[in-house]
């Protein structure tokens, strides 16, 4: 896994946001404010910017590939 600081897409920032106002409401509203507590690392994943990929190895890569070559090769 790779965790990038400030590397976040504006539309997957407006979509955390928005869950991050979702979860306040529906915390505080229904008087369940641990759900409203879940929001503080939605929070601080919309501040930082923070984007986490998966990162896929080189072998990984070829052996799919293989795999699909065989899968196209048999059909």
């Amino acid at each position: 896994m790779k965790v990038e600081l400030f590397n976040l897409a504006i539309d997957t920032l407006f979509i955390r946001y928005n869950l991050m106002i979702a979860l306040v409401v529906l915390g505080v509203v229904t008087g369940w404010y641990w759900v409203a507590a879940l929001a503080l690392p939605l929070f601080l994943t919309c501040i930082t910017g923070m984007k986490i990929t998966r990162t896929v190895t080189e072998e990984a890569k070829t052996s799919r590939m293989n795999t699909l070559k065989r899968q196209r090769i048999a059909a």
